[in-house]
């Protein structure tokens, strides 16, 4: 009885420890993700190779996505061309948010921008 009572605990113990060593994705995705509550805005980002990339979006979201690594560093800027536009962006690595930015317009001249970054953490 002894025997059974030990011999359940170890298989009970090697199944939590399989579990807690579940293995992380080979080439994690990060995804850039920007919404406005107007039309038409300006966003540069970093890519996967490091190099600044600019694009004018006609619409009021926008994704991107691209493998990434430990270490890089991802970036991510948006200029509203409306004024008074507010502005949401998300920076989401290996399915988890990783950073997040919001900005309401302000009844002023200014068009508004947001600016947000990090560096991976895995």
């Amino acid at each position: 009885m002894k025997k059974v009572y030990l011999l359940s605990i170890s298989f009970l113990f090697i199944g939590l420890l399989n579990i807690s060593c579940v293995k992380k994705a080979d080439n994690p995705v990060v995804v850039y993700e920007v919404t406005t509550s107007n039309e038409n805005f300006e966003v540069s980002y970093l890519d996967e190779s490091g190099n600044k990339m600019q694009e004018t979006i006609t619409s009021n979201n926008w994704k991107k996505s691209f493998n990434g690594k430990k270490g890089d560093s991802v970036s991510l800027s948006i200029k509203s061309n409306n004024l008074n536009s507010n502005i949401d962006a998300k920076i989401i690595y290996d399915g988890k948010t990783i950073k997040t930015g919001k900005i309401y317009g302000k009844l002023s001249d200014e068009k508004v921008t947001l600016d947000i970054a990090t560096t991976l953490p895995y």
